[in-house]
């Protein structure tokens, strides 16, 4: 690893920290001068290393395109958590289609890889249960959330097959970057219908920005 990616790391990370501090500021300019200037990190640096590593029209411009869709619902989701939460539906398709392209392309057996399957339906289902019965009242949000949910974490519970199956670099910083991904959602679930703790929103920033970082870092390999 060069410096220049060292060096990018630190301000990553640093950015990162700030933003855990910004967004329970209840300063939303400061929130989102901080959530943008951190999402535009990777958004350019997945930009660099897709044009450095890959041709133009290349099957890997779906996950570029995921990763933009991802920067833009982030950018939405500062004013409106339904217009971003469709930002991040379109995105999370984009992810899961470009796994299917992976499996296909790489001939993976799906004896290897057919365990996402009951991982995808236990978490899912817990969340759906809990979230209608015991946990939280969503109120007229029932189905887009459970919507928005099952689209992240059919992405991420395939991811972790992937990176478990290739045990690769470029699959594992991948396949992991998606299972942070769907974790941080669930964390923000936590924090937005149930329990509205400083800490738990700091958990889903840290689990999502760095799966965005793995996952754009995945574009070097």
């Amino acid at each position: 690893m060069n410096i220049g990616i060292v060096i990018f790391i630190i301000l990553y990370l640093i950015t990162l920290l700030c933003y855990f501090f910004s967004e329970t500021s209840g300063n939303l300019k400061r929130r989102s001068i901080n959530k943008i200037i951190l999402a535009s990190m990777f958004l350019v640096f997945g930009i660099i290393q897709y044009f450095i590593n890959y041709e133009i029209l290349s099957i890997h411009l779906l996950l570029l395109l995921a990763i933009i869709f991802a920067f833009i619902g982030d950018v939405v989701f500062l004013y409106s958590f339904t217009k971003g939460g469709l930002f991040f539906i379109i995105s999370n398709i984009m992810f899961f289609v470009y796994e299917w392209i992976i499996v296909s392309i790489y001939s993976v057996p799906f004896s290897s890889i057919w365990y996402f399957i009951p991982l995808f339906v236990i978490l899912w289902g817990s969340f759906a249960f809990l979230g209608i019965k015991r946990f939280s009242n969503f109120k007229s949000k029932t189905m887009p959330l459970l919507t928005y949910v099952f689209t992240v974490t059919i992405q991420g519970s395939l991811g972790i097959s992937l990176a478990i199956y290739f045990e690769n670099i470029k699959m594992s910083l991948f396949g992991i970057g998606l299972a942070l991904f769907m974790i941080s959602d669930y964390f923000l679930m936590v924090h937005k219908f149930k329990y509205h703790k400083n800490w738990i929103l700091r958990c889903n920033s840290a689990c999502y920005f760095i799966g965005l970082l793995m996952i754009v870092f995945s574009l070097m390999y």
